[in-house]
């Protein structure tokens, strides 16, 4: 049985719209996302990076952001 982790749906489109320009392991830049599409790119820069940070503003809306891949291979 194959338990490996399959690559999220439009994981490579998302993770290139917020990936840093510079470098795609350092720090992605912030998305401002609903309540219903914020897993999608939640999983996007995790399968990339290793690791996302989520907060509500005070809209409701989900802020989606990563450390970069440096911060979670502890580089």
């Amino acid at each position: 049985m194959n338990t490996a982790p399959t690559q999220p749906e439009h994981a490579e489109e998302i993770f290139n719209h917020v990936k840093n320009p510079e470098n795609w392991k350092l720090p992605t830049i912030p998305q401002n996302c609903d309540a219903d599409s914020f897993e999608m790119v939640r999983d996007a820069i995790i399968w990339y990076v290793g690791g996302a940070e989520c907060r509500t503003n005070m809209k409701g809306d989900v802020i989606v952001t990563s450390k970069g891949y440096y911060h979670y291979i502890g580089a």
